[in-house]
This record gives structure tokens, sequence and C-alpha cells, in this order.
């Protein structure tokens, strides 16, 4: 599924302010009040131009989504079994960007990672429903760790494939 008016490409070190602004225009609206004042900085610190790039270039895969020339969500694999980041520009929440960005990275990694069978990430309290929806469990309770909450979710790829391939459960067989 693709997002009308929606490109996707390989993000680049080069996209890191916007990517940058971007993340914390995300977070600062919708995540940081969870956290503590120190938590949040440190976030914005970790989130700023320079280290984004670097994250940008050392990830396993990073994908960007743009309408009219504008950055509206990023995805960063930085291993393939682990998001560090997902994130949807705020005005463009609940508009399937963050889902077309997942189905494109769960594509990616059945086509260059097939041996990856289950996807972790660390999802902020509020994400949690969205995660929930594109088939991430809570494989922990709701934690603070340094001031930063989070739940960690889990994803087993397998099921995405077997949903892709209109195979589903019923009546306790797989049909196909």
């Amino acid at each position: 599924m693709t997002t009308p008016g929606i490109t996707l490409r390989i993000g680049r070190a080069a996209d890191a302010a916007a990517v940058s602004q971007l993340v914390l225009a995300s977070f600062d609206a919708a995540v940081a009040n969870d956290w503590s004042e120190a938590a949040r900085a440190v976030f914005h610190t970790e989130m700023a131009p320079e280290p984004m790039a670097e994250a940008i270039d050392d990830a396993a895969f990073a994908l960007v989504a743009e309408a009219g020339g504008e950055l509206v969500g990023v995805l960063v694999m930085g291993t393939p079994t682990l998001m560090t980041m997902l994130f949807v520009r705020p005005d463009r929440l609940r508009t399937g960007i963050g889902r077309t960005l997942w189905n494109e990275a769960q594509r990616w990694l059945l086509a260059q990672h097939a041996d990856a069978s289950t996807i972790e990430l660390n999802a902020s309290l509020c994400a949690v429903p969205f995660y929930r929806a594109m088939g991430f469990y809570p494989i922990s309770p709701a934690y603070q760790n340094e001031g930063a909450c989070a739940v960690r979710m889990a994803c087993w790829l397998p099921s995405f494939y077997l949903i892709q391939h209109g195979m589903v459960l019923r009546s306790g067989q797989i049909d196909g």
C-alpha cells in the first residue's frame, strides 16, 4: 500500500537537517510530555543534524517520505532487526505515511535480509497503538530509563509475508 502524493526514497546524510527538524517537531508534539526535561534535552542533542547525518550514514536502511518536495516522514533501521526511528511530521499523522514507510521497510527486509525474522523497537507511549496496528506486540511493560519512557515491541516478519501472500488463519488452518 502506498499513500497518494507520497514519494519514497533512500535517505542520505544530506537529508540530516530536514530529518532532524521533522523528528524534533514530531517528538516535541507527541512524545516529550512523557519524558523528563533532562531526557528531552539529551534527545534534542542526539537528533541534531550532525549526529543525524551519522545515524543515516551508519544505518542498514534509511527511507524518507516526501510530499510536494517536503520531507513528511522518515524510517531508519539501525540494523536489519532494529528499527531506530519512525517519525511522521505532526500535521501529517494518520494519513498513511507511517504505514507506507513500514511496508516498504518490510519489502526491503524480505528482499535483502530474508533471515531477519523479528524486528524490535522502542516505542513511545503514544505510538504503541500505531505499532500494534502495524503488527508489533509489546515485549516489555512500559518503562522509564533516565527519564525517557518507552515500551519494547517486536514484529514477527513471517506474519507479514503470510498476509501479503493471502494466507490467513481460518479454523486452525493456513489458507492460501
